[in-house]
């Protein structure tokens, strides 16, 4: 009679567990079907400026802590997204060395224009 007990348990447990696991993959074929569409894209770009992930977060008073807040979901959000579609994570950091390239190569021309 205890090991029926047991056994229903697991099988409820396993049930839980399976269905969770489920839902994890929906959400992740969600991600996936969203962010691989140029306004998904566009949209996880504003998501991830809005969370200071490419910024620093210190004010030198409290609204760092505000700040620091926006700066772990925005962490959270890549975490998700690296599990849930490896490219547009990639695309992502892509986009950021992109602009990075971007911001120095016009630096290097304005120092450029200067001694000129």
């Amino acid at each position: 009679m205890k090991t029926d007990l047991l056994k229903d348990d697991h099988g409820k447990e396993n049930k839980r567990i399976k269905t969770e696991l489920n839902n994890r993959l929906s959400l992740f074929k969600d991600w996936q079907d969203t962010f691989k569409t140029p306004h998904g894209r566009r949209v996880l770009m504003d998501l991830l400026d809005n969370t200071f992930m490419y910024d620093s977060v210190f004010t030198g008073n409290a609204k760092t802590y505000y700040n620091a807040a926006f700066q772990d979901y925005g962490q959270k959000i890549l975490d998700t997204l690296a599990s849930a579609d490896p490219d547009t994570f990639l695309w992502v950091h892509a986009q950021r060395a992109n602009y990075l390239k971007r911001v120095i190569d016009d630096e290097v021309d304005a120092l450029k224009n200067e001694t000129v």
